[in-house]
């Protein structure tokens, strides 16, 4: 299945990630940037990219999910590629790819923001497989959901505060010893749960037959 295919699968769905990273919030932040001072535009753009860049990505996955898991006759969709990690890491690519002309804007505007591209890459590949591994976890896309909700409202309305290791907001922004300290767990973590989730869904795969 090659990415056409697979940008196809998600139909319409694909148009919502892009109106939110491409759209609403490149506005907000060009707004900040004409009516507020520097360290405001960093904020702004720290604060939106964080809520929804990589919360979005999980939308991707769940919406590509949703037709292997939850929809009757799922059987067909297996034909091509049983095995649907190689997928999601396809998504992803596609995800970053599509959202990286704006990232680059934020760091022109402020240099200190490239870092938080670094930061956005390795949430949202958190959140991506994350999502993929609780999809066959659960065997529910519905319920794989209600997790990743609750983490990001953990992490973003200042629940943080509890245990600000497990949390992926940085309100002031991060630094290069942040990301090798804190999301390097959230780099093995993921790459963990792609491994457990592949099992999943080769698990998911023999039962379907």
């Amino acid at each position: 299945m090659d990415i056409k295919i697979s940008v196809k699968t998600l139909g319409k769905s694909f148009l919502v990630p892009i109106l939110f990273n491409s759209i609403l919030i490149p506005i907000i932040v060009i707004m900040v940037a004409k009516t507020q001072n520097e360290y405001n535009l960093l904020f702004s753009a720290n604060v939106m990219t964080q809520m929804f860049t990589p919360f979005l990505g999980s939308f991707v996955v769940f919406t590509y999910m949703s037709k292997y898991i939850d929809t009757r006759g799922n059987e067909i969709y297996f034909v091509v590629n049983k095995n649907k990690s190689s997928e999601i890491l396809k998504l992803y690519c596609i995800y970053i790819i599509t959202n990286t002309f704006w990232f680059i804007v934020y760091s022109c505007l402020n240099k200190k923001f490239a870092l938080e591209w670094v930061h956005i890459i390795i949430l949202t590949f958190f959140y991506m497989v994350a999502t993929y591994f609780l999809c066959f976890w659960f065997k529910s896309v519905s319920l794989a959901s209600i997790p990743i909700f609750l983490y990001t409202i953990y992490s973003i309305v200042g629940l943080e505060a509890f245990n600000s290791k497990l949390s992926y907001y940085e309100c002031c922004g991060v630094t290069g010893e942040t990301i090798v300290s804190k999301y390097f767990y959230f780099i093995v973590a993921a790459f963990f749960l792609l491994i457990v989730g592949k099992r999943l869904n080769n698990s998911f795969e023999k039962y379907n037959e």
